[in-house]
């Protein structure tokens, strides 16, 4: 994956509006420091919630994946699966790499994740142990659970068996059946 390229491909689809919102597609951006964003969507409910949460990000961060499926469903799992990824890339939140695509499991690695180190750092910080914090996998199953879905097959589930956030060089991610 060519990451100068995505980036410059994303940075070509922003536009600015009258208002001054930075709008991708339709889409409204925001661009914050990245332990502000991993503070407030994976360390503070983490903090408060305790696990609650995971169930919570899964379920809504699964059916982003699904929604992305669906607006690609065109180019098939793996063009859609790797559209999703250099999107995430692009976004600053980490350089995936697919390892394994096969029928019944995908593996990938995520490089730099934002979530993972910065939610990390906050939170043994504050004195806790972080859990895997880092969302890629449910997008990732969303996605293919999606065409599992249209081609009757078992259902996807993700787990991420390695996490910045606990130390980990990178986050790893095995998705199966």
């Amino acid at each position: 994956m060519d990451i100068e390229k995505v980036v410059k491909e994303f940075l070509s689809s922003l536009r600015i509006t009258e208002d001054g919102s930075l709008l991708y597609g339709d889409e409204r951006m925001v661009f914050t420091n990245s332990v502000l964003m991993s503070i407030a969507f994976v360390a503070a409910p983490y903090e408060r919630f305790g696990d609650t949460m995971t169930a919570i990000y899964r379920r809504s961060i699964e059916k982003y994946g699904r929604k992305t499926a669906e607006e690609n469903e065109h180019l098939g799992a793996k063009n859609a699966l790797e559209h999703l990824l250099k999107f995430f890339a692009a976004l600053g939140w980490g350089r995936p790499e697919i390892t394994e695509f096969s029928e019944s499991r995908v593996s990938f690695k995520v490089y730099s994740s934002l979530y993972g180190e910065e939610a990390g750092n906050y939170l043994r910080f504050k004195g806790k142990e972080p859990p895997a914090s880092c969302p890629f996998g449910y997008a990732v199953e969303g996605v293919l659970n999606y065409f599992a879905e249209k081609e009757r097959k078992p259902s996807f589930i993700s787990q991420e068996v390695k996490c910045g956030a606990k130390g980990d060089e990178f986050c790893e991610f095995i998705v199966f059946r």
